[in-house]
């Protein structure tokens, strides 16, 4: 298979596809895929002591640059994070974390906000409903949420024509 056929992971490293294109934004699978990842984060959540907040964030910052460019969910989903440039290279760790700070910092502000009685919890919860009406909007619009503009990503399908590994 010819290397213009591959997807390359950023540093190396090549997965066997065809031309990938947008079909459509996915927003129905891809809130399936992060609500996955998120119920895993918050489950690490309640390790003991500070080893489970850091787990938690700490998985979703790096969740998408695992497994060949999808995190657990995306992979149960079947949906994959390449870079928007260059459709053939997959998401790496450094570029997760940049499209995943938004929810991580989240998951932080919660945490903190529950030291906060009652007004710490309603303001917490609406920041993540503000959060993901936004990324709802930018993913219906155009496919990209604010994470993926600010990596320079876009997530595909997992198989469509054109992939054979």
């Amino acid at each position: 298979m010819p290397a213009e056929e591959s997807l390359r992971l950023k540093g190396g490293g090549l997965i066997g596809v065809g031309e990938p294109s947008l079909g459509g934004h996915f927003l129905l699978e891809r809130s399936i895929a992060k609500l996955i990842d998120l119920l895993l984060s918050g489950a690490l959540l309640f390790l003991p002591g500070v080893v489970g907040p850091i787990s938690g964030a700490l998985y979703i910052l790096i969740s998408d640059g695992l497994y060949g460019g999808h995190s657990i969910g995306k992979r149960l989903v079947g949906l994959r994070v390449i870079d928007a440039e260059d459709e053939r290279t997959l998401c790496d760790l450094k570029s997760s974390i940049i499209r995943n700070s938004i929810f991580a910092a989240l998951i932080a502000f919660y945490l903190a906000m529950r030291f906060l009685p009652y007004f710490g919890m309603v303001l917490a919860s609406l920041a993540w409903i503000a959060l993901i009406v936004v990324e709802m909007l930018l993913i219906y619009n155009d496919g990209q949420r604010l994470g993926d503009r600010m990596a320079g990503t876009k997530v595909l399908p997992e198989k469509f024509k054109g992939y054979s590994e």
